[in-house]
């Protein structure tokens, strides 16, 4: 556990942190609660080509720490001995005395896989830096190299729950303040850090192991378990209404308008389907069902929907990636009746490749049992079974309100998906939702000494904390106004919006305050 101080170039990294920027930018795609297929499949194009740009700009600049792993119990609610590897990084760069003591920050792993980068840029690292904090990241069990079991069948995912989880940080943590002699908490105290479904976790490692962790930053955080989650789409129409974001009335009419057209093509005669199939790139013919109606419409919506979610107010010039303010620039200037033809050419012309849109070809991934150690970014089938069991967050579109898609993307469609998928029926999954909600006390329950970080046009924040809680101790929330998913966790920048920079000020003096 113990890395001897200077083990990689943290001046190094110093002088690149402009390079070191695109991998940190990943640190919250790694954890980015994700619905539907297409929108985790857009989570992880971003999270590749953020990693690869990492990659190619430090060149030999920066030693990464190495993968190390631990020793995990498979289940922890059972008398079982058997163990597993738990893939983990540590940064000892800042602790300046082990022997008196160091505060350990802990980078909490979520729903793909980690790398070592989060063990060396973002905003955890740099309040590591600011505290003098000894640094470690942990994988989530079955996301990426991290598998209790050789497969993902419904038998071995039963072991993959966010309890589990929560149980595996208490166990690697009295580990390492073995392994490393930082065994005092009133000198070592624990501070979690976790964006989307791990700044859950983190909160809920706050709240259910207060002898473990003693303070906690939850960003982006869906704490908050729904089935019926029509506010996604809400604030997906409310960015692309967003002058802040670039976007406005003309904007989101012309996206309502091309996703109207959709619905009535795939409902409508065996002509207008097979040429919206064409239009939409489709790798296979889309079929007159109701499985492939709810597929076809999930899948574009969910590329709108990332936009929204990863969504950047400022892109370099040559980027070829898309944000809000791009995305309106197009679909404003589209002629009134061709918007689908327009959102169609726009989402598909940075791809060659055609665009599954029908429903067998996505179970053909959500059926995959198949676990990889070498994988990386979400793993689809492993989160889809999460969901199902513990948090649903069905994004359908519920179309008297402000939703820019339509019904065809609708809540029984991921019932269908999960029945299909696990043997899990949606009624079954309500269940598990109640069980969640009465197990962690939704968004309106926190633990003293937690901090709450969430971007105003960030779909999640409605699941999260949006303003203190003082009648559970010092709960402190902050929701920044025009940004989006995770924001502030990407490392310090001169063109970082006031808001950002002012947020981010408020999470160090809270940190400061706890570690007093």
């Amino acid at each position: 556990f113990r890395s001897a101080p200077g083990s990689f170039a943290w001046r190094s990294m110093r002088a690149v942190s402009a390079m070191v920027a695109a991998a940190a930018a990943a640190l919250c795609l790694a954890g980015a609660s994700a619905l539907p297929l297409s929108l985790l499949r857009h989570k992880n194009r971003a999270m590749l080509e953020e990693r690869q740009a990492a990659a190619a700009s430090l060149g030999g600049m920066l030693r990464l720490p190495q993968t190390q792993y631990f020793t995990q119990k498979t289940d922890h609610f059972d008398w079982t001995t058997e163990t597993w590897q738990q893939r983990y990084w540590v940064n000892a760069t800042f602790c300046a005395d082990f022997n008196k003591g160091c505060p350990i920050f802990l980078y909490l792993g979520g729903e793909a896989s980690e790398s070592a980068y989060s063990a060396v840029a973002g905003e955890h690292v740099e309040l590591a830096a600011q505290n003098g904090a000894y640094l470690a990241t942990l994988e989530h069990r079955f996301y990426g190299g991290s598998l209790p079991k050789p497969d993902l069948t419904v038998d071995s995912l039963r072991l993959l729950s966010s309890q589990q989880a929560l149980a595996d940080l208490s166990a690697f943590v009295q580990a390492l303040r073995v392994q490393t002699g930082l065994t005092d908490a009133k000198t070592s105290p624990l501070v979690t850090f976790g964006g989307s479904y791990p700044g859950a976790l983190s909160a809920w490692a706050r709240l259910k192991y207060p002898h473990v962790v003693h303070a906690a930053v939850s960003t982006s955080s869906p704490v908050r378990a729904e089935v019926d989650y029509y506010g996604y789409c809400e604030v997906v129409a409310d960015a692309l209404l967003s002058p802040i974001a670039g976007g406005s009335q003309k904007c989101y009419d012309a996206t309502r308008a091309a996703f109207s057209q959709m619905h009535d093509r795939l409902n409508g005669s065996p002509q207008a389907l097979a040429a919206l199939s064409k239009q939409l790139h489709s790798c296979k013919p889309i079929q007159a069902t109701e499985n492939d109606r709810f597929a076809a419409m999930s899948a574009w919506a969910g590329e709108v929907m990332g936009l929204v979610q990863y969504n950047r107010l400022v892109l370099p010039k040559d980027s070829p990636r898309l944000n809000v303010e791009r995305y309106c620039q197009n679909m404003t200037a589209a002629a009134k009746g061709e918007e689908l033809a327009s959102l169609a050419t726009l989402l598909t012309a940075s791809s060659s490749s055609c665009m599954q849109n029908t429903w067998a070809e996505q179970m053909v991934e959500l059926d995959n049992t198949q676990a990889d150690p070498q994988a990386s970014g979400v793993g689809i089938r492993q989160w889809v079974w999460q969901t199902a069991t513990q948090f649903a967050y069905y994004q359908g579109c519920n179309t008297q309100g402000s939703c820019p898609f339509a019904a065809d993307m609708d809540i029984a469609g991921f019932g269908r998906q999960t029945e299909e998928a696990f043997g899990v029926p949606l009624q079954q999954t309500r269940e598990a939702v109640d069980f969640t909600e009465g197990y962690y006390g939704s968004n309106t329950t926190a633990a003293d000494r937690t901090f709450f970080v969430n971007g105003g046009l960030d779909p999640w924040h409605v699941l999260s904390v949006q303003r203190d809680l003082p009648q559970w101790g010092d709960v402190r929330s902050v929701v920044i106004d025009g940004t989006s998913h995770c924001r502030q966790m990407s490392p310090s920048s001169p063109t970082d919006p006031k808001q950002v920079v002012e947020a981010r000020e408020k999470v160090a003096q809270a940190i400061s305050e706890w570690l007093a």
